[in-house]
């Protein structure tokens, strides 16, 4: 009975921290040492087993490889605040590891993916209401009125897509609520304007359509056609989407747009850098942000108000893998590289599971996740529910439709 009771409760304070880390700093900070003591103090009921796959191994080893080589330079400790985030991709495979009911866990953190569009969709209104327009086309502004800042809540709202989809076979009396959740997310990335949102779930269509649908051409093409019909007219109706697609780089004001623009110009001339080691990266995470700063002083010289904003923000990377090249070397970036390609392996048999990773390395090559606690649980709760989930799902998988397995009858 005390098992069971302390399961019941672990449940509980999981599910709590995977609905509602968007809305909190402090919350996760809380559940996260309390889910920790809950786990050690029922321990010899966890499956280890469930960790024993190669692709575990390979997360362990570029989370290892950070803190061994953070140790040897001498930035573990100076830099704790960097490394203290990963701690949290450390443990939450684990902790998912003594999760009995994976089912329940997907249904909060969908709940929690929509309390998280339907908060920002009404910030939105009320600052509409203020202001007589949406900001969506300048990122400081809408950052302050989402929830999470517009690349996060853009994944967030895919994985909410994908996941209302995945959730309808398992919950046919609900098909229509899902359907309706995963329409709002696909309205929320149009609306806020997340263009690599989009992107990913048009590739996501066409993946699925060329790889997982078992369908007549004809089906296949018309599908896609209306897929593309409606995103053509999502991006011709929609002012802040098409100014974002389009930008004019002829325009002076391209990088008020596009800070990437410099950024990246910026990563690639730090790769010439003579304190950058090709294997290892710079020397410690510190150095890699003063050199940002020296580059972006040099680079923007015909605006001064534009050059003291990049310098004061001291932009990173906007890229998770530009960033692992130049903080942690070809070495680094070939561990997180790999991890990756195994993880895609993993999920190849599940389509949702395949197009969450997709769209996570489409979110990490237009943002440094890692660089933000946000990042890191977004990353970490994603990350174990497919590592540690997977093979379950797949077993219960039926894909021997002619139709989208999502909208079969349970």
């Amino acid at each position: 009975m005390k098992t069971v009771t302390l399961q019941k409760v672990y449940t509980v304070v999981l599910a709590l921290l995977v609905a509602l880390f968007p809305f909190s700093k402090a919350l996760p900070n809380i559940l996260l040492p309390l889910l920790v003591v809950l786990f050690v103090s029922d321990v010899r009921n966890v499956d280890f087993s469930k960790l024993k796959q190669p692709v575990v191994y390979a997360l362990y080893t570029v989370m290892g490889y950070l803190f061994i080589k953070g140790a040897i330079r001498g930035s573990l400790f100076s830099e704790f605040s960097v490394y203290s985030k990963y701690i949290t991709i450390l443990v939450m495979p684990v902790l998912f590891a003594k999760v009995t009911d994976y089912l329940l866990i997907k249904k909060v953190l969908l709940a929690g993916i929509v309390a998280t569009v339907v908060v920002s969709i009404i910030k939105s209104l009320i600052y509409y209401a203020a202001h007589g327009n949406f900001p969506f086309n300048i990122g400081l502004e809408v950052n302050e009125i989402l929830i999470l800042e517009r690349p996060y809540a853009g994944f967030y709202a895919v994985a909410g897509t994908l996941l209302s989809l995945h959730l309808i076979p398992k919950m046919p009396r609900y098909r229509w609520l899902l359907v309706a959740a995963a329409g709002l997310c696909v309205f929320f990335i149009v609306f806020i304007a997340a263009r690599m949102s989009l992107i990913s779930l048009v590739i996501c269509l066409g993946i699925y359509i060329m790889f997982y649908a078992r369908m007549k051409l004809i089906t296949r093409l018309l599908i896609a056609f209306a897929g593309l019909l409606l995103v053509s007219g999502a991006v011709f109706l929609n002012k802040n989407l098409y100014n974002r697609l389009f930008v004019d780089q002829t325009m002076d004001t391209t990088i008020d747009y596009e800070p990437r623009v410099v950024i990246w110009q910026c990563a690639y001339d730090l790769l010439h850098n003579p304190d950058y080691n090709p294997v290892f990266g710079f020397p410690s995470n510190k150095v890699l942000e003063n050199e940002y700063v020296d580059c972006f002083a040099g680079k923007i010289t015909n605006n001064e108000t534009k050059r003291a904003w990049f310098i004061k923000v001291k932009f990173n990377s906007h890229n998770q893998f530009h960033d692992y090249m130049l903080a942690h070397g070809f070495a680094g970036l070939l561990l997180l590289a790999g991890f990756m390609l195994m993880l895609l392996y993993h999920v190849r048999r599940n389509f949702i599971y395949f197009s969450i990773v997709l769209s996570l390395i489409f979110f990490m090559a237009v943002e440094n996740i890692f660089f933000r606690q946000m990042g890191c649980y977004i990353f970490s709760i994603f990350i174990a529910l497919l590592l540690i989930n997977n093979n379950q799902i797949i077993d219960e998988e039926d894909q021997s439709s002619s139709y989208p397995f999502f909208f079969k009858r349970g």
